[in-house]
């Protein structure tokens, strides 16, 4: 299944929150990831596994007889997706590592969701049936049966 939309998706990731949107829903993808700056991602989306992975190197470049190689630094970011169609929203929850020269930074959580940020109410609960009436439990008055004390 390809992914449910471009977007965009609100994007949380290592504390920063930002809108992530795609070009493509399947194959080859890349896109945009906007919070404090613009970045651009390029990436796969395997719509058998739904997972996703992607990259943001700004420009990739031709090196050793190779084109489209990401530079160091590059940030690697890899997801499933994840669809709740009870409450019809997908996630995109996943990690990411910085890879410079020295080799790759621990990594570290996303997520998207999409739709951005909806409050999401439980399904209502089917009605309660009625309580049976109280009864007291008092012993009967009667010439056989002594107060309580």
């Amino acid at each position: 299944m390809p992914l449910p939309s471009l977007g965009p998706w609100q994007m949380f990731a290592g504390g920063v929150s930002g809108t992530l949107t795609f070009d493509a829903a399947t194959g080859v993808v890349s896109g945009t990831i906007v919070s404090t700056s613009t970045l651009a991602i390029s990436g796969f989306f395997d719509d058998t596994s739904e997972t996703l992975s992607f990259i943001i190197s700004d420009p990739l470049v031709t090196q050793g007889g190779f084109r489209g190689v990401a530079p160091a630094p590059f940030t690697l970011y890899t997801a499933q997706l994840i669809q709740v169609e009870a409450f019809a929203y997908s996630l995109l929850v996943g990690s990411f590592s910085t890879i410079a020269n020295d080799g790759p930074v621990s990594p570290a959580t996303w997520y998207a969701q999409f739709p951005a940020r909806i409050p999401i109410t439980p399904p209502p609960s089917p009605p309660r049936p009625p309580r049976p009436p109280l009864v007291p439990r008092v012993p009967p008055r009667g010439p056989r049966s002594p107060l309580p004390r």
